[in-house]
């Protein structure tokens, strides 16, 4: 089953997507089976800038969720030679859920850190993984900021933005298990001290 947003994108009816979408902003987070979104729709038929906006607005998500055949909707936009108003949008707005997402770890590092000086070992185990997380982090961030400020061409620059994403990946799910394995140590270590 589908949205009614969904089929105005896949008909190219800019305009009853517009009006849909004031109505039932919900409908923009509707996946279809194969992993398509209103927004991957919409970069593919090339929908106006203004429209792609507002439905990213309506489901933000969207712009990093790929398709069965690993499709974001910047590279449908990409292979369909959308705008270049239409790229620079849908390429800022990734770089931006990726800066937030750097902040978003760096803040959770900050807390777990703070949290885990309670404990000795919890701290020694937690600071190990942490400076990894860390350097890892610093070294995405400078490798970020370069590739912002170079003049490759927009393929290049999608290459390299993906290899940053599954680095980013890696290090979030390093820091998942390393905030898990520490909240185990600690809880084991709470209950060892009780008993």
């Amino acid at each position: 089953m589908s949205s009614a947003l969904y089929d105005l994108a896949f008909q190219a009816n800019f305009n009853g997507v517009s009006d849909r979408l004031r109505s039932n902003p919900e409908e923009a987070e509707y996946v279809n089976g194969n992993n398509w979104t209103t927004l991957h729709i919409l970069a593919w038929k090339k929908a106006p800038l203004q429209l792609l906006k507002a439905v990213y607005e309506s489901h933000p998500s969207a712009l990093q969720l790929r398709s069965k055949r690993g499709e974001t909707p910047l590279d449908l936009a990409r292979d369909n030679g959308v705008t270049q108003e239409v790229l620079l949008f849908l390429e800022n707005s990734e770089k931006s859920q990726f800066r937030s997402a750097v902040v978003t770890t760096h803040e959770l590092q900050r807390k777990m850190t703070e949290k885990c000086n309670q404990d000795e070992i919890a701290q020694k185990t937690l600071s190990h993984a942490l400076k990894k997380i860390a350097d890892s982090l610093t070294i995405l961030q400078s490798e970020n900021e370069e590739m912002r400020k170079s003049n490759l061409n927009l393929s290049d620059n999608f290459e390299y933005l993906q290899e940053e994403n599954e680095q980013l990946k890696e290090a979030l799910t390093s820091l998942t298990c390393a905030c898990k394995a520490l909240r185990d140590d600690y809880e084991s270590e709470v209950q060892h001290t009780n008993n």
